[in-house]
């Protein structure tokens, strides 16, 4: 037996801890005491502020998580990136903190680590018709459903968090590039089904409540990205985008304010974006990931995160762990869907 601390909890694991890395087991404790039911995406310690972490898809499925509660780096290993396992953590048991599972991309298989214990592999999604991963909350339980995008046909397949109940929808054109945008545009607690045409920079909302909606906004031609998040903090989903810049003085994120009062850009260099509340104010934040690169002068620049705070309007950095085949976590889920 190992006697192992993590995040101030103190427990045995039946298992070997190397190098103060703990497998997904060990976390499978209420260690946010605090937590509230209506958990912030990309909180792992339940503070109601997102982390910033990565996922080695290379190796052994390696997470690294900077806790925003203390600054700590938690490690765990879950995923087995061989099979082509990608990060999808999110809170799927509704107890305010993310949970570690990953998707398996040859098989269709989730495997979520969360307060409840380890689930067994749960069948969803079929590889070979491009299905890609969008778990959200589509019912409004506060739990993420696991759900799936078909990139061949336009589908969506959901699995309610009660496991006893499926949906079927068809919203989307992959002859016109649409890609998945999910988001509560409406500030119903629900997810909505949404499309980003790559090929016209149009957006089409299909709303939980009924009805929908289509808004131009976004540039295809000058690389836009999709970034749909509540970033003004009236409880619904903005449209934006985030663009490559050419310069670094350039402005890069556009959007849409869901108030219909206009639209907010910011400057922000980077090269995956990664918005997210960071700082606990129900906003969310302007935020990048750089991976680490070699310079000839300066040698290797280790990754880092740059995060533009909505509460301070300060701009903070976070180093990574340096490794090539780090994936930032949170993402937008129209590009962690296709990664």
């Amino acid at each position: 037996m190992n006697r192992v601390l993590a995040v101030g909890v103190l427990f045995v694991l039946p298992c070997l801890v190397v190098d103060g890395i703990l497998p997904a087991q060990a976390l499978l404790i209420d260690v946010a005491l605090e937590a509230s039911d209506a958990g912030t995406a990309g909180d792992f310690d339940g503070d109601g502020m997102a982390d910033v972490g990565e996922y080695r898809s290379g190796g052994f499925g390696l997470w690294r998580i900077r806790r925003s509660t203390d600054s700590g780096v938690l490690q765990v290993l879950w995923g087995e990136p061989s099979l082509g396992d990608s990060p999808e953590a999110a809170d799927y048991d509704g107890d305010g903190t993310a949970d570690f599972a990953v998707y398996r991309r040859t098989t269709g298989e989730w495997f979520i680590a969360d307060a409840a214990g380890i689930s067994g592999a749960i069948a969803w999604g079929a590889p070979s018709l491009g299905d890609l991963p969008i778990p959200a909350d589509y019912d409004g339980d506060g739990k993420v459903d696991i759900a799936v995008y078909r990139n061949s046909t336009g589908e969506w397949f959901i699995l309610e968090s009660g496991g006893d109940r499926a949906d079927h929808i068809q919203w989307g054109a992959p002859s016109l590039d649409d890609v998945p945008v999910p988001a509560d545009y409406d500030g119903d607690g629900r997810t909505e089904i949404a499309v980003y045409r790559n090929s016209t920079g149009e957006w089409f909302i299909s709303y939980s409540g009924g009805g929908m909606s289509t808004v131009a906004w976004g540039s295809p031609s000058l690389g836009d990205m999709p970034v749909p998040a509540d970033y003004d903090g009236d409880g619904r989903a903005d449209i934006a985008v985030y663009r490559p810049q050419t310069s670094s003085t350039e402005t890069n994120w556009f959007v849409w304010n869901s108030g219909g009062g206009g639209g907010t850009v910011m400057t922000l260099a980077g090269v995956v974006p990664v918005p997210a509340d960071y700082d606990g104010d129900g906003r969310t934040d302007f935020a990048t990931y750089t991976p680490g690169r070699f310079e000839p002068r300066a040698g290797f620049l280790p990754p880092f995160f740059a995060v533009h705070n909505s509460s301070s309007g300060m701009l903070t950095t976070t180093e990574g762990g340096g490794e090539a085949d780090a994936i930032p976590l949170n993402r937008p889920t129209a590009l962690a869907s296709a990664n």
